[in-house]
């Protein structure tokens, strides 16, 4: 491993090489020379966190305002990737830290910080999440734009209050997922309702959650936020999908993922079944509905 420092980056940012991406230089930013995931998280220091966004990207003054929206005053590197084209402006941002975070805060910052983009309507790669995730830094390519934020190195009391409000809805939503399971244990024990008032599709919706239909068809819940799902082919690593507890539905903000919808629309549990296992068929999910509701419970 070489060593590089953050004012190396910085420099990096305003004029960068131009190789070829297999050639191109990355980080990690932690001073643990090791690319292990758990040794990065038992014993690494990092001194910078940072985003990746490639799918569905916006363009850096819009980062940039986002960035200064949520830490004012605070030091940010922006830079397009080695694959960006003026059309398509993939792009990272490096936030260099005035002190170190050890391998666990660092994984929960960077967390955070997705959590924070996303809520504004951005898909951020959740794979830099993991510890010793590889950042590529500055390489130009047909295309390079770069930006950078004038003010203080991130500290531990400017990222409180940059980040706090997303660690404590962390922290919440897993209380949440572990009361959640508990009253689901409950509920199956409990004797089989009178549901012969109800149409086909409120029998499916009253005994069916969001959350079994999004697991069955291969989604996977953020471990740290059980309201946020990544369909089984998504590219980003993003957990894009959401289910909304007020009202049981659930939208997506990847177009890749078969739940999406572009006018942002929420699909409640039976529109949910009926794309993931029927194709969006309705009368072969009605169907099968019926099938469902005469079956034997045992």
């Amino acid at each position: 491993y070489e060593h590089i420092t953050l004012a190396d980056i910085a420099a990096m940012v305003e004029c960068p090489p131009s190789v070829e991406k297999a050639n191109g230089q990355w980080a990690i930013f932690s001073t643990l020379q090791s690319r292990k995931f758990k040794e990065q998280e038992q014993k690494g220091e990092f001194w910078a966190l940072w985003a990746d966004f490639d799918e569905q990207p916006k363009p850096l003054d819009v980062i940039e305002a986002v960035w200064r929206e949520i830490a004012p005053n605070t030091v940010a590197w922006f830079y397009t990737s080695r694959s960006a084209t003026a059309d398509n402006i993939k792009s990272r941002m490096i936030i260099p830290l005035s002190e170190p975070l050890k391998g666990a805060s660092f994984t929960m910052a960077q967390a955070c910080l997705n959590d924070a983009f996303e809520s504004r309507g951005f898909i951020a790669d959740r794979a830099a999440e993991r510890p010793a995730q590889l950042c590529y830094l500055p390489n130009r390519g047909e295309f390079y734009d770069w930006r950078k934020t004038e003010g203080e190195l991130l500290d531990t009391a400017a990222l409180k209050a940059a980040l706090g409000s997303y660690r404590q809805q962390r922290i919440d939503a897993e209380s949440k997922r572990q009361a959640d399971i508990k009253a689901k244990q409950q509920r199956l024990s409990k004797p089989r309702q009178n549901d012969g008032d109800l149409s086909p599709i409120e029998w499916f919706n009253e005994t069916h959650s969001i959350d079994e239909i999004l697991l069955a068809a291969g989604y996977e819940q953020d471990p740290a936020k059980s309201d946020s799902y990544r369909h089984p082919r998504s590219e980003s690593g993003s957990f894009a999908a959401r289910v909304w507890r007020e009202n049981s539905r659930v939208s997506t903000l990847s177009n890749s993922d078969p739940l999406f919808v572009e006018s942002g629309q929420a699909h409640d549990a039976f529109s949910a079944w009926c794309i993931l296992e029927h194709g969006g068929d309705e009368e072969a999910a009605l169907r099968d509905i019926l099938k469902l509701r005469d079956a034997p419970m045992f």
